[in-house]
């Protein structure tokens, strides 16, 4: 019976069937339901009934799924985050799981365009010329970039390329990570700080952190008030990294002049959110990684995951190593 791959990914089938390709050619490829989201546990059961690996989106894996899949052998993320997946666990049940560092150009330049977006007030100017209002001027006037200072919190490959973008805006960086040295802040042009020391002085507060037990809520009530009056909030790494009821409260009350959001603590976000009708905010649907480029190169990535299992070679992103101790790979 041939080694089966099914894809759970979102990303349009058309663009990422050249990757797929390069699968070896005894490989069989089924795919999951086009349903426009994650996929619920019981469509991931019935679509991944057969399969050996799983390009898989940001649908939850855990122990009680690996034990009903018997037959898998590898999760393979189709970007860089893998919170949704149960390291320990898929380790327990023999399970490989890698992920596709590549997205973080995308990412980066979608970051910066959001801030952009929100601070110079693309989106208001927009829709009051499409509503005769060109002569408003009040509500397009915004503070100068290149007078501001840009917090990033979190400083792996996204928030460094989204500190390059804000320097050549002429924006001063702040940036924390704790593996952020002296020596590479020097070399990139940014500053050391303390995240309180971020969320007291910025102009603009980009997130670029893991969701993790210790990030779960990393900004909320108290740290939202702690921000410089006026200042604005990006959010392009995992919606419950905020708080969203302390955040609303805040746009509401006009601490914070504005927040650009392309994820939420609950996707698809709720209908009925403030956020979505607020009109200090600009969101998006999760799609900071999303250009044709970066998909293809993500399940590139994970095709080469699976080729190298499949040749008994080991994955060159494989996130739980310590599996290697309780499988045989093949060949």
């Amino acid at each position: 019976m041939p080694f089966t791959v099914c894809v759970t990914t979102e990303y349009d089938r058309e663009v990422i069937a050249p990757a797929l390709a390069q699968l070896p050619a005894e490989v069989r490829v089924t795919f999951g339901p086009e349903v426009g989201r994650d996929l619920t546990r019981d469509e991931v059961l019935a679509a991944a009934a057969d399969a050996g690996a799983v390009i898989a989106s940001s649908e939850a894996y855990d122990g009680d799924l690996f034990a009903a899949l018997p037959g898998l052998r590898m999760v393979t993320r189709d970007g860089v985050g893998y919170n949704a997946v149960d390291l320990m666990a898929a380790t327990e049940h023999g399970v490989l799981v890698t992920n596709a560092p590549v997205m973080h150009i995308a990412t980066a330049n979608f970051a910066m365009g959001m801030i952009t977006a929100l601070v110079r007030r693309i989106l208001v100017a927009d829709r009051e010329t499409r509503n005769r209002g060109w002569t408003r001027r009040a509500l397009f006037l915004a503070p100068g970039m290149d007078a501001m200072t840009l917090g990033v919190v979190g400083y792996g490959n996204i928030g460094r390329g989204v500190a390059q973008r804000a320097l050549a805006h002429g924006m001063r960086v702040l940036a924390f990570s704790r593996g952020l040295t002296a020596d590479q802040a020097r070399r990139d042009g940014v500053t050391r700080a303390p995240v309180d020391q971020i969320l007291a002085t910025s102009n603009v507060v980009s997130l670029h952190v893991p969701l993790t037990d210790h990030t779960r809520g990393l900004v909320g009530a108290a740290e939202l008030a702690s921000m410089r009056p006026g200042s604005y909030l990006v959010n392009t790494s995992r919606g419950a990294v905020v708080d969203e009821a302390a955040l609303i409260d805040a746009l509401r009350s006009g601490h914070l002049a504005g927040a650009a959001l392309d994820v939420f603590e609950e996707e698809p976000v709720a209908d009925d959110n403030p956020l979505l009708t607020m009109e200090n905010t600009i969101v998006s649907p999760h799609i900071g990684s999303d250009t044709t480029v970066a998909t293809h190169g993500a399940v590139q990535m994970c095709v080469q995951n699976i080729t190298a299992y499949l040749q008994g070679a080991h994955p060159p992103n494989l996130l739980n190593p310590d599996v290697l101790d309780r499988v045989d790979l093949p060949g």
